[in-house]
């Protein structure tokens, strides 16, 4: 065989048996990390199995709570005797009657409303309850 023919053979020969040894140590690192997630994914499905045992358990003995707190009679609230209640007198059939414009002394907010349907937010002392805007006085 020529010797450079030779060469070439074994070269390409070293280099399919490397990239195999390669394959080979890339496949069993593979394997073991499949492995390694089945082990977690194990571990994950008990944890689970788990957390549905004790969400059952919570959700039995709610109902059972619920179920005897239905059946109790409920008591109106004590009323404390040993405080008094103060009565308001009884207004008077012919007492005067503010003024209109004595009612509204204070400012209070506009009742009307904007083109865009929001309440107005001026305030006003008008007797109709308006700004000057909206009709007020």
């Amino acid at each position: 065989m020529n010797h450079g023919l030779r060469t070439f053979v074994l070269l390409v020969a070293g280099v399919v048996a490397g990239a195999c040894a390669d394959s080979g140590r890339a496949t069993s690192h593979l394997e073991a990390e499949n492995q390694a997630l089945r082990r977690d994914a194990d571990r994950l499905r008990e944890d689970l199995d788990v957390q549905r045992a004790e969400s059952e358990r919570l959700r039995r003995e709610l109902a059972a709570e619920r179920a005897a707190t239905a059946t109790l009679p409920v008591a109106p609230p004590a009323l404390r005797t040993d405080v008094p209640v103060p009565i308001p007198p009884a207004p008077r059939a012919n007492a005067p009657q503010p003024a209109p414009s004595e009612r509204l002394a204070v400012s209070a907010q506009c009742g009307g409303t904007t083109q865009k349907g929001a309440r107005c937010k001026r305030m006003t002392k008008s007797p109709n309850g308006l700004c000057y805007q909206h009709g007020g006085n």
